[in-house]
Formats: structure tokens, C-alpha cells, sequence
């Protein structure tokens, strides 16, 4: 009986060793994910060069890290103007981790500002100017993929807004900038603290 007591016991010790092993493996695997991910924009921010094709070769000034996604592993911020409203050119970057290197999601053109929407997950890219206002909407999928939401740009005649094009359609002017509004209501400035020199990369990216 003594002896059945002990199998069992032992048994039950590794079911629970089994199991704490299985529930722990996902967390591992992320954290080492999240390793490799800092040790290569470590490496890129060095460089602090990317491809642009037709564009030529662009570098920034600024950077800052942000989990943009939900994954627990931060996506990579650089900042190509300045630190100042209506100066701000962002690119944002993501670790692929099957290929195993830093690849450039999403690249702003426009001296603007991005904001994120935390609750939907959602990037705002905002520029403004005498005559409109361009917006893009877009999320980073878990599988680190560009996503569209929409894309709109708000007409301003005389000082007026009076019209709207959304996903290249036209449309209401009230309710889009309602819904941009909505969008806009709970998301904050995604910053770029830290300029780039090894100095910075070495104190933040870990």
C-alpha cells in the first residue's frame, strides 16, 4: 500500500512538472523572441541606414520602442525629423523572427505625427496642412503584417472643411471626421525619445 502511496505521489509530481513546462513554454519562447528582436534593432540602429528604392537610402534622428501589436515584443520607432510638432517623420519597423531580421513596416513620407489607439490597436498617421488633412488608419497584425483601416483626407476651402475621400471614395465630411475623432480620443503620441547614438542604444535597447 505504502509502495502504490509513492508511484502516485511521484506520478503527481510529474504531471505538475509536465504541465508548469507546457504552460511556461509559450512565455519562453516569447522572451526569447523579445532577446533577438533587441539584439538585432541593436544592430540596425548602428547602421541607422535603410532602403527606400526609388527614395534612395534614409536614416533618422530619433528613436524610441513600442509594443504596437499586443505580442509583448516592442516594434522599433525611428523618428527622421525632429522632436517638435508638425516636424516628426516617422518609420516603423518589426522583428520578423522565422527570417530573423528587423524589416521596415510602415515609412511616413509627410512631416507628420502617429498616434496609437491602445484600446483598438490602432496607428493614426496625422498630417495637416493650409489646404487638408490626410489620415491613414492601419494595425500591426500578431504576425507582424501591415494592416489597412482607412485611409481619408479632409478638403479645407476658404477656411472651411467641406469635403472627404475615404479608401479613395467620397464621402461625408461629418462622419468621418467623427469616426477620426473616435479613433483619435483615446490614442496618444507615439514618442521618440532617445537620439540615436550608441550611448542611447546601449542604455534602452535591452
Amino acid at each position: 500500500m505504502k509502495k502504490m502511496k509513492k508511484i502516485v505521489s511521484v506520478v503527481m509530481i510529474l504531471s505538475v512538472v509536465i504541465a508548469c513546462g507546457v504552460l511556461n513554454t509559450p512565455q519562453v519562447v516569447m522572451a526569447s523572441q523579445k532577446s533577438d528582436a533587441l539584439s538585432a534593432y541593436k544592430v540596425f540602429l548602428k547602421e541607422n541606414k535603410w532602403d527606400e528604392g526609388e527614395a534612395g537610402t534614409l536614416s533618422g534622428k530619433y528613436f524610441g520602442l513600442k509594443d504596437l501589436n499586443g505580442d509583448k515584443i516592442p516594434e522599433l520607432i525611428i523618428n527622421q525629423g525632429e522632436n517638435k510638432k508638425g516636424k516628426r517623420a516617422y518609420a516603423i519597423f518589426t522583428y520578423n523572427a522565422k527570417e530573423k531580421y528587423v524589416d521596415e513596416l510602415y515609412c511616413s513620407w509627410l512631416l507628420d505625427e502617429c498616434y496609437y489607439n491602445s484600446e483598438k490597436k490602432y496607428i493614426i498617421d496625422k498630417a495637416t496642412s493650409d489646404v487638408s488633412e490626410e489620415l491613414r488608419v492601419f494595425k500591426i497584425t500578431k504576425k507582424g503584417n501591415y494592416k489597412d483601416v482607412m485611409s481619408a483626407t479632409m478638403q479645407n476651402y476658404d477656411g472651411k472643411y467641406t469635403s472627404a475621400m475615404v479608401n479613395g471614395k467620397k464621402a461625408s465630411y461629418k462622419k468621418t471626421k467623427s469616426k477620426i475623432d473616435s479613433y483619435l480620443e483615446k490614442a496618444k503620441l507615439i514618442k521618440t525619445p532617445y537620439k540615436i547614438n550608441s550611448k542611447n542604444i546601449k542604455k534602452y535597447v535591452k
